[in-house]
């Protein structure tokens, strides 16, 4: 075996290693997801107040979006 030949080999990770990296972000993955929940079931959702109510409805009361006023997503 040439020496460029184990610099390469060297270099790369083993099969090991990479499993373990794979098992890592599965992990984190698997934290990440129970924690949301978690935090979904802990914090109780704020309903919606008058005031809110309000302000949607005087926003209805003055008609549908006729389109956008921006020149990117508006019909040509």
């Amino acid at each position: 075996m040439s020496d460029r030949v184990a610099r390469i080999r060297a270099r790369r990770p083993s099969p090991h290693r990479r499993l373990m990296r794979l098992g890592t972000c599965l992990l984190l993955a698997v934290v990440s997801a129970g924690l949301g929940l978690g935090l979904r079931l802990a914090v109780p959702v704020t309903p919606v107040d008058a005031s809110f109510r309000e302000v949607m409805r005087l926003y209805q009361s003055q008609g549908g979006a006729e389109g956008s006023n921006m020149a990117e997503t508006s019909s040509p």
